[in-house]
């Protein structure tokens, strides 16, 4: 069985905690690029720092 590195997080809305997998990073793409996830229970977009995300990353290589 392969490791997935996570993260926990827990939504500030509606305090819901879950394990977040490097898949479900996202960015908005735009001039002032964010990272962010959606929260599964409340949908809202949540900032991510990049610190969280490289850590992430760097437990997958």
């Amino acid at each position: 069985m392969e490791f997935a590195p996570t993260l926990s997080l827990t939504c500030m809305a509606c305090l819901h905690d879950w394990p977040l997998d490097a898949e479900q990073v996202l960015f908005t793409g735009s001039e002032t690029t964010m990272l962010y996830t959606v929260c599964p229970s409340c949908h809202i977009h949540i900032p991510l720092s990049t610190t969280e995300v490289i850590s992430l990353v760097d437990e997958r290589s």
